[in-house]
């Protein structure tokens, strides 16, 4: 677990506006691992420093945790290239302008189409009879110059790929060790999988379908059947929420049966208490 004492002297270094364009020059320049170096006069008069003793004040307090001097000069740590991609991408310095309209998905429950709505580092799609059917957050870098219908296609594919992480033991908020913590039946029905973070305050509870979307069995079944799950938001698909065709077959480790099924054809995949998928 972080030290908060530690985290917040980390992000008090980057209170420096200096600091910061120091950081993303080095950034710009080079990356963590590839060896390349930035020599101490040639970044200074890159940032714009005229006082060179100011100049190494300023990287003197971003060393050993954002910046590493090597052999000719300096490189930014990994550390380093992190804080700047959050700069990067808005996080804290962008509100891009709301925006609403109905895109091409519709709503599973009812089949109207769906309304999505960013706001505020927020995406919201919702069905105008079911309240909201899927709310994700969207970096600012993304929405600057998309449409409503762009932003929609970024965070489908955003949202799986977290899920798989999630699935696969990676937490995608901070990269510590993910683990099923309980299965459980929710108030409609479905079978559930809680995942949590061991570091951070990552959690998710998803149907137990969900864990098995981007298995390469259910993804060429879907797309001999002209659907790429890729493109699709996943509760939107059949198998990832319905009731019936999850079953516990057994309980202590517990072991589920997936059934998937998409035109006439279907599959039956075996999941376990560490969510690894077979086919059955």
């Amino acid at each position: 677990m972080t030290d908060p004492d530690t985290a917040a002297d980390a992000f008090g270094v980057l209170s420096d506006p200096s600091r910061v364009a120091i950081l993303r020059e080095l950034t710009d320049r080079g990356h963590a691992g590839d060896g390349s170096v930035v020599e101490f006069a040639e970044l200074r008069r890159a940032v714009g420093f005229d006082d060179a003793g100011r100049f190494n004040y300023h990287l003197g307090k971003l060393r050993d945790r954002f910046v590493v001097k090597r052999e000719g000069g300096y490189a930014p740590t990994y550390a380093g290239m992190k804080a700047i991609g959050s700069v990067a991408a808005g996080v804290y310095t962008s509100q891009p302008e709301p925006r609403e309209a109905i895109v091409d998905h519709d709503c599973p429950r009812c089949g109207e189409a769906l309304t999505a709505r960013y706001e505020e580092h927020l995406l919201t799609v919702e069905c105008e009879d079911h309240d909201a059917f899927y709310v994700t957050a969207v970096p600012p870098s993304v929405a600057e110059g998309a449409d409503i219908h762009e932003i929609v296609d970024f965070s489908i594919s955003d949202v799986q790929l977290d899920l798989e992480r999630a699935v696969d033991g990676v937490c995608p908020s901070c990269s510590g060790v993910m683990v099923p913590t309980e299965f459980d039946r929710d108030d409609g029905g479905h079978l559930s999988v809680s995942i949590d973070c061991e570091s951070c305050w990552m959690g998710i509870q998803v149907p137990v379908g969900l864990t098995a979307l981007r298995h390469p069995a259910v993804v060429s079944l879907y797309y001999d059947h002209g659907v790429d799950v890729r493109r699709e938001f996943p509760a939107a698909l059949d198998f990832a929420h319905s009731r019936d065709n999850a079953t516990v077959v057994a309980e202590d480790p517990i072991e589920v049966e997936l059934d998937v099924e998409v035109g006439e054809e279907s599959l039956t995949l075996r999941i376990d208490d560490a969510l690894n998928v077979t086919e059955a």
